[in-house]
């Protein structure tokens, strides 16, 4: 089994795409590995999928940002959350730990 996958391995393309990894052919087509059928996250990415939902819990205390931010600020929370779940994090904790500290904090400049 081990010669196998040494074999197999080889000939199996895969790079970063910085929040995931990309194994297509030829190039990543999307940079959106949590939603495109050759991307992989694992819990290497995990920093990179906890910032960005704090960034996007951020943007949602904002009240300059409109309907349109707000629509795209909770969409991209959505996908943190979808990631963060399939990786087995608790993601209504992790947001009441991340809501409770000073992290949240946001001034609108």
């Amino acid at each position: 089994l081990s010669d196998m996958a040494k074999a197999y391995s080889s000939s199996i393309p895969i790079r970063s795409t910085g929040i995931g990894w990309c194994t297509n052919d030829d190039e990543c087509k999307c940079g959106k590995p949590d939603s495109c059928e050759s991307g992989i996250v694992d819990k290497r990415h995990l920093p990179y999928w906890e910032g960005m939902l704090v960034q996007q819990m951020k943007l949602m205390q904002l009240d300059d940002i409109g309907e349109a931010g707000r629509d795209a600020a909770r969409k991209g929370m959505e996908r943190c959350e979808k990631v963060l779940s399939a990786l087995g994090i608790d993601v209504e904790a992790m947001k009441q730990k991340f809501s409770q500290r000073d992290l949240i904090e946001v001034e609108n400049v």
